[in-house]
């Protein structure tokens, strides 16, 4: 082979080399621009996720306020009907703590400020009952609520106010309210009474009456 040979022999590898270098740059930037384009949605969806999430952290904290602010009304319109002659209120406090929300129950009499258990157990029966209500309405889970003695603390003077509140209030919310008590009182003003005695074979058994 001639020098002259060799020579067009080895111009041609390094065009073909060229070619293909040029081939794989014009990729290289095809595949830079697809990357860049990604590069900008992603970018914007950031931009809408956050926008979203924004909104959504707003409406959580409205709806909580309005939440909260429904318990407090509706623990208090309790708290004022049955304890007529006690001047005594219910506050939920939301505060945060290691960046997340907190609550925390507060009962005020006389601008005395205590927790839930502050002010006798028949106020702190009563307040755990509505909470209990209040959970069953937003949950929407449970069609029947069972107290079992958990209105034993309530005093006499209070029972028919009591009686009448959670009346009203399970007709008010179409929820059945079962109640397990030894207080005579209570069954004056219950909707239908039933009674555990000792039946056949010394099996219990439940009987209306």
């Amino acid at each position: 082979m001639s020098l002259r040979e060799k020579s067009e022999e080895i111009l041609e590898f390094f065009k073909k080399e060229k070619a293909v270098l040029k081939y794989k740059n014009e990729k290289i930037d095809e595949e830079i621009n697809t990357i860049e384009d990604q590069n900008v949605e992603l970018v914007h969806n950031v931009e809408i996720m956050s926008m979203a999430t924004t909104f959504l952290q707003n409406l959580i904290e409205v709806v909580s306020i309005k939440n909260i602010k429904r318990i407090n009304e509706l623990v208090n319109t309790a708290l004022d009907t049955i304890f007529h002659d006690i001047d005594i209120q219910f506050q939920i406090e939301q505060g945060v703590k290691r960046d997340k929300n907190v609550y925390e129950f507060k009962l005020s009499k006389l601008d005395i400020v205590g927790d839930k258990n502050s002010f006798g157990g028949g106020i702190v029966s009563l307040v755990s009952f509505i909470l209990k209500i209040v959970f069953n309405i937003f949950s929407r889970s449970y069609p029947l609520i069972v107290l079992d003695e958990s209105l034993s603390f309530v005093s006499k003077k209070y029972i028919s106010p009591a009686c009448k509140f959670i009346n009203d209030l399970a007709k008010e919310f179409k929820i059945i309210i079962l109640l397990v008590t030894h207080q005579p009182l209570f069954l004056d003003k219950a909707g239908k009474k039933y009674e555990v005695v000792l039946g056949k074979l010394s099996l219990s058994e439940v009987v209306e009456i």
